[in-house]
């Protein structure tokens, strides 16, 4: 059974000289662990600021949370950094496309309000949305096991997208791709073309409601390294179907997920 995942963002369990030490989580993560029950002598695993992966031991809950290094554990997993442009759909769906694909292992969240968005954000409200998003995926990053929480961002225009993927191999999921431009085929190109897997990194592009307008998908497929136009089958999925099995997709074709490199 995969133990409980908490994160303290600003300590280095490494550099702890005290065999028992206060880990430093957030409060939500301490009622988290209320809410589980947790009681000590249970182990959870942390990961800290440096990303580092600990099995440890709860020693105490009150007055506070103290804990013991049980053993630091090595999570090697050769994968790509795999974004998701999302365009921003109508309704909580956003939220559940970054809940789900948090567990698939996506890294980062773009919402964008495309031309075809029928929900446009208010920017005035943006910062208490995107407070709500980073809780949902921190939440699903701890609940399947993850050792880091995917960053979420969210941009109004289209060039913001272009700066962001500059690195990047960019698949454009689009209705209107040829049945040969699958999305296994363009990755199977971009394994021949990389070298380390761990430094490479993948955007999915999905459209809202509606899909791309034309000239927004041409300017979608100048981006990046290389950018590949690709379908996901013979049927039209939903916005918030392709959200999650996208990326979901590329994870598989990587090596998890019962995949294979």
């Amino acid at each position: 059974m995969s133990l409980p995942h908490y994160f303290s963002e600003n300590k280095v369990i490494a550099e702890e000289q005290n065999a028992v030490f206060e880990p430093q989580l957030s409060s939500d993560d301490l009622h988290h662990m209320k809410v589980t029950r947790i009681k000590e002598g249970e182990h959870i695993v942390i990961i800290d600021a440096d990303k580092d992966y600990f099995e440890c031991e709860v020693v105490s809950l009150n007055p506070q949370l103290e804990v013991k290094i049980a053993s630091h554990m090595h999570e090697d997993i050769d994968s790509p950094h795999i974004i998701l442009i999302q365009g921003f759909p109508k309704a909580d769906k956003f939220e559940d496309i970054i809940k789900h694909a948090t567990e698939l292992g996506v890294d980062c969240f773009v919402g964008y309000p495309s031309r075809r968005s029928i929900i446009k954000i208010d920017k005035s409200k943006l910062k208490s949305k995107m407070e709500r998003w980073e809780s949902i995926v921190k939440n699903a990053a701890m609940q399947s096991g993850r050792n880091t929480v995917p960053q979420i961002d969210f941009v109004f225009e289209q060039n913001q997208i272009e700066a962001l993927l500059k690195d990047s191999y960019v698949l454009v999921c689009w209705e209107k791709a040829e049945s040969h431009h699958s999305l296994a085929r363009a990755v199977g190109s971009i394994k021949e073309d990389i070298g380390d897997v761990n430094n490479a990194s993948i955007a999915v592009i999905v459209g809202p409601e509606g899909g791309f307008e034309d000239g927004e998908f041409e300017r979608f497929m100048t981006m990046g390294k290389r950018a590949y136009c690709v379908n996901l089958g013979h049927n039209i999925l939903r916005t918030e179907t392709a959200g999650m099995i996208a990326p979901a997709l590329v994870v598989y074709e990587f090596g998890q997920l019962g995949g294979s490199l």
